[in-house]
């Protein structure tokens, strides 16, 4: 991954120098700074599928969970929402509702649009009502499914169900049916998920990934990947398998980087990058 000298200043601008600073310092040269951004940006992006697939299998795999405990297969869509829940999750299950019928709002058709105003008002649109208020009320007569709000819900949602707010009324007769084993306690899971959740929050704003942030994370993929499991699963090794091709992959991404770290980062800097 080597980086044409001419390209250095563009790329610098580009990247921006206040990013690029600490790079810089580190490895003692522009080229080789602009090098380290690159190699840091190629493990995000090895690390995003295991991001990905971890945080789809949790959520249905806890959605499935909830439903059996709950009885009730839409689960989110129950108003009032389940007593089990928390005010805060209370507030995230309902922006999701209204997230995905924004979503769907917006894939309507002109023509649809202005169906759901029979819907949205019966006698009639009031001449007063402004295009914002027109449209939000239309919005609220869009019926969206359960897959559709669990889309909108990110992982700070489901990561929250596993916190000590929910040993109780949610670990013990539900949760815990997901990780099966009967030595894995909730704060192992709840320390795994945030590891996970604050690297994917990392990548997502496109934040420097190096070693430093990567400790601990390898062990948590593996822990949920080895035993996170629909209820009642006949493969215990589902989602290990489907998470092992890409934990290869990101392992090359985080060796190639290392091996660049021991051949450019200024000794006296090393720590940081440990």
């Amino acid at each position: 991954m080597k980086i044409k000298a001419t390209a250095v200043p563009d790329s610098i601008r580009m990247i921006s120098a206040e990013r690029l600073r600490e790079f810089r310092e580190f490895t003692g040269s522009d080229a080789h700074g602009v090098t380290l951004h690159q190699h840091s940006t190629c493990v995000s992006g090895g690390f995003m599928p295991l991001v990905a697939l971890t945080e789809i299998a949790l959520r249905n795999c806890v959605n499935e969970a909830m439903a059996r405990h709950l009885g009730v297969q839409d689960w989110l869509l129950m108003q009032p929402l389940p007593a089990v829940l928390k005010p805060e999750e209370v507030h995230r299950v309902n922006k999701g509702i209204r997230d995905a019928q924004r979503a769907m709002y917006a894939k309507l058709t002109n023509q649809e649009k202005v169906a759901l105003d029979t819907l949205a008002f019966p006698n009639g649109v009031p001449a007063n009502i402004t295009h914002d208020q027109r449209v939000k009320r239309r919005q609220q007569k869009i019926t969206v499914t359960q897959g559709k709000v669990i889309a909108q819900l990110t992982i700070y949602f489901w990561k929250r169900l596993f916190s000590a707010d929910y040993d109780s009324s949610l670990w013990r007769p539900a949760l815990k049916k997901v990780f099966p084993d009967k030595r894995i306690k909730r704060a192992d899971v709840a320390e795994c998920l945030e590891r996970i959740y604050v690297l994917r929050n990392r990548i997502a704003h496109h934040e420097v990934i190096l070693t430093r942030h990567l400790a601990g994370v390898t062990e948590a993929f593996m822990f949920v990947g080895l035993n996170l499991r629909p209820v009642n699963a006949t493969d215990h090794d589902a989602l290990a398998d489907l998470l092992l091709h890409h934990m290869l992959a990101a392992g090359k991404h985080v060796t190639t980087m290392g091996k660049f770290i021991d051949r450019t980062t200024r000794p006296k800097w090393f720590n940081w990058f440990g």
